[in-house]
């Protein structure tokens, strides 16, 4: 007969790093959406500083939130980078998706019959 006390249990307290660098990321995202567009627009800065910007502290936060997770430690280092870059940006995909779909929820539910053309 085994002995079920040498297994250890999943704790509810500590979140998956997946689910966790997804939330940060959404987060930044959303910060960025409302706090850093004004005034980049204001500078007259273009499209691709932007990008640089929303995505790529977005992706270095939710690498490093992976990197520090136990997610596949028996890999080689590069190896494993490569594998934690591809999530990340599997990630960032489903964040801006997630944020494109609260922005259409958001304008669906404007009153319109106040505009006349």
């Amino acid at each position: 007969m085994r002995d079920n006390d040498s297994i250890p249990e999943a704790s509810a307290e500590v979140p998956v790093p997946g689910l966790l660098a997804g939330m940060a990321g959404f987060v930044w995202l959303a910060a960025c959406l409302i706090f850093v567009r004004p005034v980049m627009e204001r500078w007259n800065l273009g499209g691709g500083s932007m990008l640089l910007v929303y995505a790529l502290p977005a992706l270095a936060l939710m690498f490093a939130i992976l990197a520090h997770g136990n997610l596949h430690r028996e890999m080689r280092q590069a190896v494993r980078a490569g594998y934690l870059l591809g999530i990340s940006l599997l990630i960032l995909g489903g964040d801006l998706l997630l944020l494109a779909l609260a922005a259409l929820i958001i304008l669906a539910n404007l009153p319109l019959d106040r505009f006349h053309y």
